[in-house]
């Protein structure tokens, strides 16, 4: 984790799009994580490949 960034903070991250789930939920691969996150976005059109900025994230232990 970068110097200076405690649990609590919000930070944002750019992840990459590996697919669209159901309408409402994408799933995505973020750099720093082994293994991949399913989020809610039922706004945008982003396709499997393009990144994707997640932003107002929380840091949480474990």
């Amino acid at each position: 984790m970068a110097n200076g960034i405690k649990i609590g903070d919000e930070v944002s991250i750019t992840a990459t799009v590996r697919r669209r789930g159901r309408e409402d939920r994408v799933s995505v691969s973020i750099p720093s994580c082994g293994f991949p996150h399913s989020i809610v976005d039922n706004t945008s059109t982003v396709k499997k490949g393009q990144p994707i900025e997640l932003s107002d994230v929380t840091l949480a232990n474990g």
